[in-house]
């Protein structure tokens, strides 16, 4: 076979492996908090035309150009897969732009390396199909070949790539903003360079393209932009939540950071991913003691990597300045920036090292320095003498498929834990194909004839509870009620379907009745929301000095009120002399999620002063209020029978 044909098979077989691993089992990926919030994000875009200006993540406000990317799978099902599969998509095509990138700017030897490295890494695979992305690692590849394009062959069109791509880096994430800084240096290091591209067609010629190029960098941060000129988003909140950030740790740490950028271009340390069951994860890989150090020292040959290329560029830079006629090579510069910036940045913002999702803005940086260290040693090793040069290339390619080999066994192995059922604390997610299945054949249960959902889940809140994420991003275009922990209940006035989370982490579906008939309600408040009963009825026999008293309160909606205002209510236990004994204060139902008839059930827990002694008879006082701050609530009225306004307590006494 002729050696053309034979790469051509190699890379054409790297490439379908890619494919399974990237775009494979879609439903076995997690889907947490961060993803359920870019879903309703991508979905608010698509469905009500609501442009988002930034994406609130864990430091600041993040550039929301991942929402806009979203919003075309989005755009056909809510089910996850689908975004799941695009990211994936970007994926493999990174990975044959990683082997263009290496083949072209350093060797045929090296592209293919680098694309098998990435290719199969567990790590790469898992971070780059997650779809809260902070980096696409198809956007970093195009604007480094954008920038080697413009500077190593003088193609001055290449500037629209080279300026665009880092536009659209920078939509993607905050962090990315680091791109710009690598891109400076690399042009003050290589000014003459830059202006040869120039020179070779002319400022009319270059000039359009980098208009163009700069067209795509403002169009790509337009919404960012916007929310900041609009008030929308502060940059000055953003900078405070930089510096605010919750855990610092001062301190350069150079080493340990390196570790940690090798360790996520490798398996090192995969099985973290199984949390608690960790043991059980390995135990079933059989072969784990060797793998881990198998995985340990590939990850100290990318640490070399990255070593070996830093020095490279120095040594290379140092010579092309001391040396008029050597060559520069900005193939190895870029190279060198893209690795040391960001560590540069992490210790500036004292980030702790062990943030390892930091770190694949570094993609595929890691696998070309690895692959360019192995290609260089190659080379020297055949110089020393021509028979060293098969046995290396071949102790080279076949460590290469063990390692390759061994990671796929850990990627697939984690996929199949995963979907085995085991509840993982502290690591991979829930698979998102449990929910999704759940939400799929609730909504087929709801479609025709709009059935009333109520679902069980963690937190009230779409924009900060991921369970509440999750629903309103799978439901949010039917009659849904998200109700948070397990002391409100919600019963709608027609029959309706409630989903329950179960303590293993899966769902339980049930239709339930409507609301059973209500008597007159104790009191009427003018938020449009009765107050129908309390029980147990015997909560004055039950009060005892020093306790609590568990107490169940009954409500209705009558009519929803046209306010976006949420509310809080207070209970209070009141003795004869006006002595209060106790009192607590817990969130409502949010305003959004009452439908007229919905009849809400409250648990409460209320702590008894050890005073309460011989101060009885005794009363409740109810309260429904707007918080506003610490220092200042805004009470609702109680109504009389004629509808106007008595106070903005309900007293109760205690028989």
């Amino acid at each position: 076979m002729p050696e053309s044909s034979r790469l051509r098979t190699v890379l054409g077989a790297i490439l379908a492996a890619a494919a399974v691993l990237y775009l494979g089992w879609p439903g076995l990926t997690e889907f947490k908090l961060d993803e359920a919030l870019m879903a309703r994000q991508a979905l608010a875009l698509f469905r009500h035309g609501l442009s988002p200006t930034s994406v609130l993540a864990d430091i600041a406000p993040h550039p929301p150009l991942v929402a806009y990317l979203l919003a075309t799978p989005y755009a056909i099902t809510r089910n996850p897969e689908a975004a799941v599969l695009v990211m994936g998509l970007l994926g493999v095509g990174a990975i044959y732009l990683t082997y263009l990138a290496g083949r072209r700017f350093f060797s045929e030897g090296v592209g293919l390396t680098a694309a098998l490295l990435f290719a199969t890494a567990p790590w790469a695979i898992f971070f780059t199909r997650k779809t809260w992305a902070q980096n696409i690692p198809l956007v970093t590849l195009a604007f480094m070949l954008g920038m080697l394009l413009l500077l190593a062959e003088r193609r001055g069109k290449a500037t629209a790539l080279a300026i665009g791509a880092l536009g659209v880096l920078c939509g993607l994430y905050i962090g990315d903003l680091i791109f710009v800084v690598i891109c400076v240096a690399v042009l003050a290091l290589h000014p003459r360079l830059l202006l040869a591209a120039i020179d070779e067609m002319g400022w009319r010629g270059f000039l359009p393209w980098a208009a163009l190029g700069a067209g795509i960098f403002l169009l790509a941060n337009l919404p960012y932009l916007l929310g900041y000129l609009t008030g929308e988003t502060s940059l000055i909140g953003a900078i405070s939540g930089v510096q605010s950030a919750g855990v610092r740790e001062p301190g350069i740490r150079l080493l340990e950071r390196l570790q940690y950028a090798a360790h996520v271009a490798t398996g090192y340390q995969f099985h973290a991913l199984a949390g608690d069951q960790f043991e059980a994860y390995r135990s079933m890989l059989l072969i784990a003691p060797l793998g881990s150090l198998l995985d340990a020292i590939q990850r100290g040959l990318v640490m070399a990597g990255m070593i070996y290329v830093v020095g490279k560029a120095l040594v290379l830079g140092w010579r092309s300045w001391r040396e008029p006629g050597a060559e520069p090579s900005p193939q190895h510069t870029l190279l060198a920036v893209w690795i040391a910036l960001p560590f540069v940045m992490w210790a500036a913002l004292e980030l702790p090292p062990s943030y390892v999702h930091r770190y694949i803005l570094l993609y595929p940086a890691q696998f070309l320095a690895l692959a360019i260290l192995g290609a260089d040693a190659f080379r020297w090793l055949s110089s020393l003498h021509e028979s060293l040069r098969r046995p290396f290339l071949g102790l080279a390619w076949a460590w290469l498929g063990i390692v390759a080999t061994w990671q796929v066994v850990q990627y697939l192995g984690m996929l199949y834990f995963v979907s085995s059922g085991p509840i993982i604390t502290g690591g991979h997610g829930r698979p998102v194909r449990e929910a999704w299945g759940t939400a799929r054949i609730v909504r087929e249960a709801s479609e025709e004839s709009g059935t009333p959902i109520v679902v069980y889940t963690t937190g009230f809140d779409p924009n900060q509870d991921e369970g509440a994420a999750m629903w309103d991003a799978f439901l949010s275009d039917r009659s849904l009620t998200i109700v948070g922990g397990d002391s409100t209940t919600v019963t709608p006035a027609t029959d309706f379907i409630a989903v329950l989370t179960q303590p293993d982490g899966g769902y339980r579906i049930e239709t339930r009745p409507a609301a059973a008939p209500t008597g007159v309600p104790l009191a009427a408040l003018a938020n449009g929301m009765n107050l129908l009963s309390y029980a147990p009825s015997n909560l004055a026999t039950l009060t005892q000095p020093g306790q609590r008293l568990r107490l169940i309160l009954s409500w209705q909606v009558r009519a929803r009120p046209d306010t976006p205002d949420n509310y809080s209510f207070s209970v209070q236990l009141y003795g004869a002399a006006g002595t209060r004994l106790g009192q607590v204060d817990e969130r409502f139902l949010p305003t959004y999620q009452w439908r007229t008839g919905d009849v809400i059930t409250t648990a409460l827990s209320l702590p008894v002063s050890a005073d309460t002694a011989g101060h009885g008879p005794y009363s409740l006082l109810v309260s429904m209020y707007v918080y506003l701050s610490e220092s200042e609530q805004h009470g609702v009225d109680v109504l009389d029978i004629a509808g106007n306004p008595a106070g903005q307590f309900v007293s109760i006494p205690l028989q």
